[in-house]
Formats: structure tokens, sequence, C-alpha cells
């Protein structure tokens, strides 16, 4: 992967490894693109997060950062598994991988159209309400509302962007548990990929 990326962007970092049976790597690339010009720095950076179970399992998402706060969400773009070890070589997994990032990246361009789309859709009514509410579609527990809330009046703002960042914020900064940290992380993702301002 980082071959990969450094074929494109010729500069490349590794921003985190976690072992422990799943091991994580984080790739992150000096590609960004501008959001919201009303908002100073607000830019999203382009990054890779790849996941291997030795064997088993590689899966691979883009990984987005926003400059801004250092906010941080999961965007899956293809995920691959070996379920038995006769498809799980190494040759096998390196085509695998070849896709998954070329697709990771081509991805990263379609989500700054969405977030801009974001930052152009307006909230009708009390912000904070329809921040709770999309908790809730989340599956959210009503014990993170104090979090989110705070989170979200960091950077208050009338628009679905100003909500999806609440979500980024309380998962990277939110003091959260590991594991729900990444289901937000995740759902702020699906929700900035599938955004459309018809439906918003």
């Amino acid at each position: 992967t980082y071959n990969l990326m450094m074929r494109v962007f010729s500069k490349v970092e590794i921003e985190t490894i976690a072992g422990g049976g799943v091991y994580t790597v984080r790739f992150s690339s000096p590609y960004e693109m501008q959001v919201d010009r009303r908002v100073l720095g607000d830019v999203l950076r382009l990054g890779i997060e790849l996941k291997y179970r030795p064997g088993i399992e590689t899966s691979i998402c883009l990984f987005i950062t926003r400059l801004v706060c250092l906010n941080g969400m999961t965007a899956s773009a293809q995920e691959f598994s070996w379920k038995a070890k006769s498809t799980a070589d190494a040759e096998s997994q390196l085509q695998w991988i070849t896709i998954g990032v070329a697709d990771a990246i081509e991805g990263f361009e379609n989500v700054v159209i969405s977030s801009r789309q974001m930052a152009e859709t307006q909230i009708e009514g009390d912000a904070e309400v329809a921040l709770l509410e999309r908790a809730r579609s989340m599956g959210i527990p009503t014990r993170y509302d104090d979090r989110l809330l705070d989170a979200f009046r960091h950077e208050p703002g009338q628009n679905e962007w100003a909500l999806l960042n609440a979500f980024t914020r309380m998962s990277t900064h939110g003091n959260l548990p590991t594991e729900t940290a990444r289901i937000i992380s995740a759902g702020a993702g699906q929700w900035v990929t599938t955004f459309d301002m018809v439906n918003a």
C-alpha cells in the first residue's frame, strides 16, 4: 500500500499502526481539497487505512482527515476477505490491495463533492434538535448526547456539514471506547458518501 501510494503522491506518512491480531496501518497523503471556502482551513486530506489479519482477511478503506480540527472519518471503498487459506496467497492479496487503493483514491474526490453539498444544505429549525435526530437514526445511544452536543458547540452551524463534523469531532476527540469511535467514524463516512441534497 505504501509503495502504491508513493507512486501516486511521492510523499506518504504512516500515521498509526496497531497490532494485536488485527494490524491496522493508516497512510496519510499530501493530497488535500477545500470544502467550505467560508471557513479558513476547512480542508480534507486523503488517507488510506489498511487492516490485515494474516492469512484471514485484508480490508482497505478511505480515511479522511479534516485538517482544521483533525477530525477523522472512514469511508469504505472496497473490502477484501480471504476466508479460505487457498485464496489467501500473497499475490492474490497484492492484486486486491492494488484495486482497493485505486478505488479509495478515486472515491476521495466524490466525498469532497458531497461534503461541499452538505456545507451548502441549510438546516430548517433548531440545529441541535436535528443533530440528536441524526444520532438516533445512526443508532448512537442517548448516553453520548452530551458529548455530541459539546462537539457541535465547538463549531456550530446551520448546515448538514456542521452536523456531520460534530460526529467526527466526537469520534476523534470524545474519549469514546475504541470500537464506538470506529463505528461513529464509519457512520460519518457512510453519511457523507451517500449524501443527497434532495433527501437532506
